[in-house]
């Protein structure tokens, strides 16, 4: 079976994927394809369209045969789409039928045929064996619709579930609620956050967490063991791909009904930690720059300046991890071998932040950005890298602090004609594990536990230079523009609007 080509326009960057196509024969190009490689889903939401979809659910689909959805044709009382058709009935169309495969647990595909279609939202494949198929090599270009050339295309995961039933969302957190504001006044509307960590059951979370009790080798939980509080025993879940941990509530000894996630009694003496990450894949916050000259994207390694603003809640104290813990950024492979990224926001277990990069020319740097950002809070980090100049400057706003300060103005790490590497077919990772795999995240240490409260890169510098964090024209900044603000040079943004 030959390779084919599909090609995806997200955002102003043009983003190229090359997969074998599955659930077909020749002449068919896939276009994103979920990866069971995480725990829990924590994208921007899971947009339903189940009012508007209205398929006819009188029979039960079959679970065994894959299901072909063309948007092209009726479904339910939503009528087809052609290329001509607005922005949002088509990115309308799409999500029905996703939502459609997941609600019911089906194996499948969505078609796409030849043309240009635009969408006026992020897609989100929710649960594993689902893919976004073209019509073949150069026929079907999926882009964003003007006006929304910075979302996110394309958001795919899977859902965790303990008891044959999904977790309850404990994991987001509304940003611009007025009693409690993790953002500034200059951002309207509801935006809301992804935590990267939740417990089950979530009967006392997040007000109480576990994440400070940890074993670097849990054994696995045993019958006729006598189990002290804090005690951590290792489990392994059907659904989940890989280790997961329960802390014990209470001193017992164990016996059948007391056994996690399956005994009768268990939840009186154990609670589990629910760790994830966050991935994107042929997106433009893996892909880099659009390249004029090439006219597609994963141009990271031709890009001259850098810019990223992240904002995000440390829920806690960085004491509690082992070591490093990347925080954010793009990779191939495993995110944790410093080759394999192309650069990557990290947290120390003393409180140090840096900025790993891997070089085009070879080996990799790492640059310290501040330090004491030991305390749990919200954190602004404005990074800007300038690779003519070899400069690379940080601006940080710790949850105490009520401006910005530089914290790094580094001239020395970048090398004469350094440029990031090049990145093939790698993803964005955002809340990344402790070691290889990355889906084993919290396996030896506690799950990295923050809160996104907001994202945005750019192939620009931003910020004149300056002590303080000013745009470049000299003017103030403030969350709207930080987070959320396609001005010139902007890669993407997370819009954080969906509602859970």
């Amino acid at each position: 079976m030959k390779r084919n080509e599909i090609v995806l326009k997200p955002t102003n960057c043009e983003g190229r994927l090359s997969l074998s196509p599955v659930l077909g024969g020749e002449g068919t190009g896939v276009l994103g394809r979920v990866s069971l490689v995480i725990f829990a889903a924590l994208f921007l939401g899971v947009s339903s369209h189940r009012s508007l979809m209205a398929a006819d659910n009188s029979t039960a689909p079959s679970p065994d045969a894959p299901t072909s959805l063309d948007i092209s044709k009726p479904f339910g009382k939503l009528a087809p789409v052609t290329p001509e058709s607005s922005p949002q009935n088509i990115d309308v169309a799409i999500q029905a039928r996703l939502d459609y495969l997941h609600e019911h647990n089906l194996p499948g595909r969505v078609f796409i045929p030849a043309g240009h279609w635009q969408i006026s939202r992020p897609l989100f494949m929710n649960g594993d064996r689902k893919e976004i198929v073209g019509a073949g090599v150069g026929q079907t270009f999926l882009e964003a619709a003007d006006g929304y050339r910075a979302m996110p295309m394309i958001n795919a995961g899977t859902r965790t579930e303990m008891e044959g039933r999904p977790l309850q969302p404990a994991n987001r957190v509304r940003l611009t609620e007025p009693s409690a504001r993790l953002l500034d006044d200059s951002v309207a509307g509801d935006r809301y956050g992804l935590r990267t960590y939740t417990e089950y059951p979530s009967d006392h979370f997040p007000a109480v967490g576990h994440q400070a009790a940890m074993a670097k080798d849990a054994r696995p939980w045993a019958k006729g063991t006598t189990y002290k509080t804090n005690d951590v025993v290792a489990l392994q879940a059907a659904a989940l791909p890989g280790q997961l941990q329960a802390v014990c509530l209470a001193e017992h000894g164990s016996s059948d009904p007391t056994q996690p996630l399956k005994g009768a009694d268990w939840k009186k003496f154990w609670v589990v930690k629910v760790p994830a990450h966050v991935q994107f894949f042929g997106d433009p916050l893996a892909a880099g720059a659009f390249d004029p000259a090439t006219r597609r994207a994963s141009n990271w390694a031709g890009m001259d300046q850098f810019t990223f603003d992240f904002a995000f809640a440390q829920n806690v104290e960085p004491k509690v991890y082992n070591g490093e813990r990347m925080l954010c950024g793009p990779a191939m492979g495993d995110p944790s071998d410093f080759a394999q990224r192309i650069w990557a926001l990290c947290m120390h277990e003393n409180g140090d932040l840096t900025l790993s990069i891997t070089l085009k020319e070879g080996g990799s740097k790492s640059v310290l950005l501040a330090r004491n950002c030991s305390a749990t809070g919200v954190y602004r980090v404005a990074v800007q890298v300038d690779f003519p100049t070899h400069s690379v400057q940080a601006w940080v706003r710790r949850p105490a602090e009520n401006d910005f300060n530089r914290t790094c103005n580094d001239l020395k790490s970048i090398p004469q004609g350094g440029r990031f590497k090049e990145m093939e077919l790698g993803y964005f990772i955002i809340a990344g594990g402790d070691g290889a795999p990355p889906c084993s995240n919290g396996r030896d240490t506690p799950p990295t536990d923050l809160t996104v409260c907001g994202l945005h890169t750019s192939a620009a510098l931003r910020y004149a230079d300056s002590e303080r964090l000013l745009r470049r024209g000299g003017d103030a900044t403030d969350d709207n523009f930080r987070y959320f603000t396609n001005d010139p040079g902007t890669m993407a943004f997370l819009p954080l609007t969906d509602n859970p």
